[in-house]
């Protein structure tokens, strides 16, 4: 069987896209992402307004922190953003991004934070072994994951918890 140029070129595409394919896929690692949400939270009486506050993931992207109720001043320390929600699954955060004005302290506070990206994982996965990851979403399919609550609290001082069910780190 003779081979002419349109199938050698055939072949070489598709070998092309396998390869791409494959290449995406571990890329992507599906197998490292988790579902969660993440929210800031400070004291009643301690005033701020966040000009920034993000999450780099392990794989260079962003992601998000809900801070509205921050910026609207109804936060209270330690509660949670009152609807959490997360349809998607994203790789686990490695650095937390703060840029906040303090109205008490009356300073600037700007901060890159490197977080315990192993004890992270080993959160999520014992969480989910125990089934002590709360409800994140429900329509059309349960998910469940944890939350990150970020503190803000005086003097430049940040908490970073994470929450489940029943326990809280």
């Amino acid at each position: 069987m003779k081979l002419n140029f349109i199938n050698k070129l055939y072949i070489a595409m598709t070998s092309i896209l396998v390869m791409a394919i494959g290449i995406k896929f571990f890329n992507y690692k599906s197998w490292e992402q988790y579902y969660y949400f993440s929210s800031v939270c400070a004291p009643e009486s301690y005033p701020i307004a966040i000009h920034n506050s993000y999450f780099i993931l392990a794989d260079g992207d962003l992601g998000h922190i809900k801070d509205e109720d921050v910026d609207n001043f109804t936060s209270k320390w330690g509660e949670e953003y009152y609807y959490t929600e997360s349809s998607q699954r994203e790789r686990l955060p490695v650095k937390l991004v703060l840029q906040y004005v303090s109205y008490r302290d009356k300073k600037f506070y700007s901060d890159t934070l490197n977080l315990p990206e192993k004890e992270i994982k080993q959160i999520f996965e014992s969480a989910l072994r125990n089934k002590q990851a709360k409800e994140l979403h429900s329509y059309p399919t349960d998910v469940k994951g944890l939350t990150f609550l970020v503190g803000i609290a005086n003097d430049g001082n940040v908490a970073v918890w994470l929450r489940g069910v029943f326990w809280s780190n």
